[in-house]
Protein backbone atom coordinates (compact mmCIF):
# COMPACT_ATOMS: atom_id res chain seq x y z
CA UNK A 1 0.00 0.00 0.00
CA UNK A 2 2.83 2.42 0.78
CA UNK A 3 5.75 3.16 -1.47
CA UNK A 4 9.28 2.08 -0.71
CA UNK A 5 10.42 5.62 0.14
CA UNK A 6 8.54 5.94 3.42
CA UNK A 7 10.35 5.03 6.60
CA UNK A 8 7.26 4.90 8.75
CA UNK A 9 6.53 1.63 10.47
CA UNK A 10 2.96 0.27 10.61
CA UNK A 11 2.58 1.54 14.19
CA UNK A 12 3.48 5.09 13.12
CA UNK A 13 1.08 4.89 10.21
CA UNK A 14 -1.62 3.71 12.64
CA UNK A 15 -0.90 6.70 14.92
CA UNK A 16 -1.19 9.11 12.01
CA UNK A 17 -4.37 7.42 10.83
CA UNK A 18 -5.89 7.67 14.30
CA UNK A 19 -4.75 11.26 14.82
CA UNK A 20 -6.01 12.52 11.48
CA UNK A 21 -9.05 10.21 11.33
CA UNK A 22 -8.21 9.89 7.66
CA UNK A 23 -9.47 7.51 5.05
CA UNK A 24 -7.08 4.92 3.59
CA UNK A 25 -6.89 7.00 0.41
CA UNK A 26 -5.69 10.07 2.33
CA UNK A 27 -3.17 7.96 4.24
CA UNK A 28 -1.90 6.64 0.90
CA UNK A 29 -1.56 10.24 -0.33
CA UNK A 30 0.26 11.11 2.90
CA UNK A 31 2.69 8.24 2.41
CA UNK A 32 3.20 9.30 -1.22
CA UNK A 33 4.00 12.83 -0.10
CA UNK A 34 6.49 11.54 2.44
CA UNK A 35 8.12 9.42 -0.26
CA UNK A 36 8.75 12.55 -2.31
CA UNK A 37 10.08 14.75 0.53
CA UNK A 38 13.63 14.64 -0.88
CA UNK A 39 12.52 15.17 -4.48
CA UNK A 40 11.82 18.25 -6.55
CA UNK A 41 8.36 16.84 -7.26
CA UNK A 42 7.27 17.25 -3.64
CA UNK A 43 3.73 18.62 -3.58
CA UNK A 44 3.10 20.70 -0.46
CA UNK A 45 -0.54 21.21 -1.42
CA UNK A 46 -1.10 17.45 -1.59
CA UNK A 47 0.50 17.13 1.85
CA UNK A 48 -1.86 19.79 3.18
CA UNK A 49 -4.87 17.94 1.77
CA UNK A 50 -3.70 14.48 2.85
CA UNK A 51 -2.87 15.63 6.38
CA UNK A 52 -6.25 17.25 6.92
CA UNK A 53 -4.79 20.74 7.02
CA UNK A 54 -1.93 19.83 9.36
CA UNK A 55 1.05 19.63 6.99
CA UNK A 56 3.70 20.93 9.38
CA UNK A 57 2.91 18.59 12.26
CA UNK A 58 2.66 15.54 9.97
CA UNK A 59 5.90 16.49 8.21
CA UNK A 60 7.63 17.00 11.55
CA UNK A 61 6.44 13.58 12.75
CA UNK A 62 7.75 11.95 9.57
CA UNK A 63 11.11 13.72 9.74
CA UNK A 64 11.58 12.90 13.43
CA UNK A 65 10.99 9.24 12.58
CA UNK A 66 13.16 9.31 9.45
CA UNK A 67 16.10 10.95 11.21
CA UNK A 68 15.88 8.64 14.23
CA UNK A 69 15.14 11.45 16.65
CA UNK A 70 12.16 9.65 18.17
CA UNK A 71 14.31 6.78 19.38
CA UNK A 72 17.39 8.89 20.14
CA UNK A 73 15.49 11.20 22.47
CA UNK A 74 13.06 8.47 23.60
CA UNK A 75 10.03 10.47 22.52
CA UNK A 76 6.54 9.09 22.96
CA UNK A 77 5.18 8.60 19.42
CA UNK A 78 1.58 8.97 20.59
CA UNK A 79 2.26 12.39 22.11
CA UNK A 80 4.37 13.43 19.14
CA UNK A 81 1.62 12.44 16.67
CA UNK A 82 -0.88 14.62 18.51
Amino acid sequence: MFNNHTSLCPQSIHLLTTFYLASPLLILQLATCFGLIDEWQFDAFMLDEASGGKPLSSLAFYLFKKMGLVSKFRLDETKLAK
